[in-house]
């Protein structure tokens, strides 16, 4: 009997129209398909997203239903149930590259010293470009500065061996935001070589204005569980109180600079200046939410 090369493991929870479009794109994949399985985990879906995935004979689906709202237990029972020397995390709301599997899997290959790597993160606007859009394309996921920088990365592109889970441990159970970052900081701190990889891409939908806010609340709620393991809770929450004054306008104009694919000025920087400021108190909130429930 054969086992596949890799392991997709993707959660989904309520996100149809995503999970669909994202296994409709690895069905394209220009790698043959017998080196890899993909495991889909429903986290609870109530919106025809298990009833969907049911009918599907190229994937094996996993129901988490016991920890509700925790991406991660779900990335565990796939992890659990799978068979790959490679595990690659993608997010429901990741439509990768068509080359996506082939680049990875190269990528590695080529770097046998390469415990795990962030893959290349690009933003879909869907043909309308909106400032709350601009804002998490240039904040949320940024994969190359947060393991250049930070040494750390988001689970929306990432590919881990399998020996990594063996020697650190699994992700924590039942949690919601941050454990990603937390997770890979440690693989970082106990030696293990997080690298970058560009040219293994996905592409991510943009968030509205509105969804982008009750993101930045969840990571809020996940930031300061991260500054109490680090015993850096109450100097980390005094500079997060100032997020209620507004950001130097310099500031504002370099973060904006970054954004690879919209050049962001006039109104649409107006506007953008007045996200920055409402993503920062939505931030604060969940700041203030996590420190009185921890």
């Amino acid at each position: 009997m054969s086992y596949p090369k890799i392991s997709i493991i993707i959660p989904v929870f309520n996100d149809l129209s995503a999970i669909q479009e994202t296994l409709g794109q690895l069905k394209k994949q220009s790698i043959d398909s017998s080196l890899f399985e993909i495991v889909v985990v429903d986290n609870g879906s109530t919106d025809g997203s298990l009833e969907w995935l049911a009918q599907q004979p190229e994937i094996t689906l996993i129901k988490e239903h016991e920890n509700q709202g925790s991406p991660y237990s779900c990335r565990n029972r796939g992890i659990e149930a799978s068979a790959g020397d490679y595990i690659a995390l993608l997010d429901s709301t990741c439509i990768p590259a068509e080359d996506w599997v082939s680049s990875g899997l190269d990528y590695l290959d080529e770097h046998p010293n390469c415990d795990l790597f962030g893959g290349q993160v690009l933003f879909n606007f869907e043909d309308k470009v909106t400032a709350g859009k601009v804002y998490d394309s240039v904040t949320n996921v940024q994969m190359e500065s947060a393991i250049k920088q930070r040494r750390s990365a988001k689970t929306a592109n990432l590919w881990v061996r399998r020996s990594v889970f063996s020697t650190v441990g699994m992700f924590e159970e039942r949690v919601r935001s941050g454990e990603d970052m937390r997770w890979t900081g440690y693989c970082s701190e106990q030696g293990l070589q997080l690298d970058y990889c560009e040219t293994c891409t996905v592409f991510k939908y943009a968030r509205s204005t509105s969804e982008l806010l009750t993101k930045q609340v969840r990571v809020g709620k996940g930031q300061v569980r991260l500054w109490q393991e680090q015993d850096n809770l109450k100097p980390m929450m005094k500079q997060a109180l100032k997020k209620v004054f507004p950001a130097r306008r310099e500031n504002v104009r370099k973060l904006a600079a970054k954004s690879k694919q919209v050049d962001c000025k006039g109104f649409l920087y107006f506007r953008f200046y007045w996200v920055a400021y409402l993503s920062g108190m939505a931030t604060l909130l969940g700041n203030l939410i996590g420190w009185l429930k921890r």
